[in-house]
């Protein structure tokens, strides 16, 4: 294979791949960078590499900083199509230079050492690599194929996407989590959603306020209580109307539920939109 001078590239191995992928390589021009699954046991590997051409040893501080920011970017497309655990081990990042010497970047000094060096300078200095930690995960769908572009995601909106895995790494759990992923839905809806006027939006909203406050007392929160579950409404002691959500009550869990599944739809269609909007790609 001819070498390809002044290359910064970055490799790494991908695990934690839930979604069940067709094995290959896939290159992905537009984004510079190639991924390959294939198969490891009981679960799949991807091997993904992207790079940045004709880089001058002086612009390497910039050209290392968009790898990161496009490899972050892959990271969280992945996570977001439900890989919700993927991650990076035996990352590598190197530089060839015009006279096709390789160096491997680790640190700042490293691309300090090699900017010198390029001018001819003496740059010695000493450095260490720690190990990183690893965790495995499998999962068992039908094959998918790739999408023809890298999947990627605007880091702006990396808070949201955050906010989507953390709601969908509740469904691992056997306890019942419909309340909190409501909560982590509907600070993505809220946030992105331009149209708060719909009543579909409100009932959304009071179903939220309903399990995040110890007592519910607004007019609006209880006029949804009423039509969804009349028997949480209760006079108080000062013969006001309120409501407390039980955990415990199935009638309560079902309705949260309910509205829970509302709010992941809703907040995945916003966060697509925006993906797409900022400059990102997350269909195949």
């Amino acid at each position: 294979m001819t070498p390809h001078f002044k290359r910064l590239e970055f490799k790494c191995k991908c695990i934690n791949i839930s979604t069940t992928y067709a094995t290959g390589p896939i290159l992905w021009p537009d984004s510079a960078s190639e991924f390959e699954v294939g198969d490891d046991v009981t679960t799949q590997i991807g091997h993904y590499r992207t790079w940045a051409d004709n880089i001058d040893p002086d612009c390497l501080r910039e050209a290392r900083k968009e790898i990161e920011q496009r490899v972050e970017s892959f990271m969280l497309g992945m996570r977001f199509l439900g890989n919700a655990k993927f991650s990076q081990v035996d990352e590598r990042l190197s530089y060839v230079t015009e006279a096709g010497e390789e160096y491997q970047i680790t640190s700042d000094m490293d691309v300090e050492a090699i900017i010198r060096r390029s001018k001819g300078e003496e740059f010695n200095y000493g450095s260490a690599v720690l190990p990183s930690m690893t965790c495995r995960g499998s999962g068992f769908t039908s094959p998918v194929p790739f999408p023809q572009r890298m999947p990627s995601v605007p880091l702006v909106l990396k808070r949201h996407i955050l906010n989507v895995i953390q709601a969908e790494e509740l469904d691992g759990y056997s306890e019942h989590y419909e309340d909190e992923q409501l909560k982590r839905w509907f600070l993505v809806v809220e946030e992105l959603e331009v149209e708060i006027s719909s009543q579909e939006y409100k009932d959304l909203r009071s179903a939220r306020n309903f399990i995040s406050h110890p007592m519910s007392r607004a007019k609006e929160t209880i006029a949804f209580l009423k039509r969804e579950i009349p028997s949480s409404v209760y006079l108080n002691s000062d013969k006001k109307e309120e409501a407390r959500y039980s955990r415990d009550n199935p009638t309560h869990r079902a309705v949260v539920s309910k509205y829970q599944t509302v709010a992941r739809s809703w907040a995945k269609k916003l966060i697509e939109r925006e993906i797409l909007l900022k400059g990102g790609y997350i269909r195949p």
